[in-house]
């Protein structure tokens, strides 16, 4: 009898032994947001220029298909603005400007850069079309009034 009560006693104590496959493993937690805030346009990476109220991201037709500029905004279209889908209604509502989508404008790692190379902050990812303009709020053509 002792030794019964011995093993039950050490079978209390323990953990449950789970057999089989375990629970899925967490997917890591996405990369913090980009906040430029103020800093200088030539320091910023391609994503934390596009989120800057200070900074436009460009695409100069002289340069390389992924070689962009992070430059200072300039005019109605552009100061305050983030090259964000978020600002498309606050360009709508500004005189003069047009939200223009950037449909070939690749937002994966690598698919681009400025004089800052891309972090974190951009997925992995394939692009099928890349190297065209970003997203952005600019003026409106005279064909477009």
């Amino acid at each position: 009898m002792r030794p019964l009560l011995l093993v039950a006693l050490l079978l209390a104590g323990c953990d449950p032994i789970e057999v089989g496959a375990g629970p899925a493993p967490t997917p890591p937690p996405p990369p913090p947001v980009v906040d430029p805030g103020d800093a200088p346009c030539e320091t910023l990476s391609r994503e934390a220029c596009r989120r800057s109220l200070v900074c436009t991201l460009d695409a100069p037709r002289a340069a390389a298909a992924d070689r962009y500029v992070c430059r200072t905004a300039s005019g109605n279209c552009e100061v305050g603005l983030r090259q964000l889908e978020d600002d498309a209604d606050r360009c709508a509502d500004r005189t003069g400007c047009l939200w223009r989508d950037g449909p070939c404008y690749c937002a994966c790692r690598g698919a681009g850069r400025t004089a800052v190379a891309d972090g974190d902050e951009l997925p992995d990812c394939d692009c099928e079309c890349g190297g065209g303009p970003p997203p952005g709020c600019a003026p409106r053509d005279a064909s477009e009034r």
